[in-house]
């Protein structure tokens, strides 16, 4: 299995999982489906829903974009 993959997995720093409405590159099942499996691992992620902005056209790029700078101001906020 690769290791993109692997369920065995245990982060150790919070997980934040970012998402817009209908991703033109990736489903959001995949959001929901990491969001359920993670607790087995004794993480309890939360998703934030971004959008709807586009980036040159793309949703999926527009939810990179908006991800990046939340990620990056909820960093700065942790101890």
């Amino acid at each position: 299995m690769s290791a993109t993959h692997r369920r065995d997995w245990t982060p150790r720093v919070p997980v934040r999982l970012y998402l817009i409405e209908g991703d033109e590159q990736v489903v959001n099942s995949n959001t929901f489906r990491c969001r359920a499996a993670l607790p087995a691992r004794g993480v309890k992620p939360s998703v934030v829903k971004v959008g709807p902005l586009k980036f040159q056209g793309s949703k999926h790029l527009g939810s990179n974009v908006t991800a990046a700078a939340a990620t990056v101001r909820w960093f700065n906020r942790l101890p």
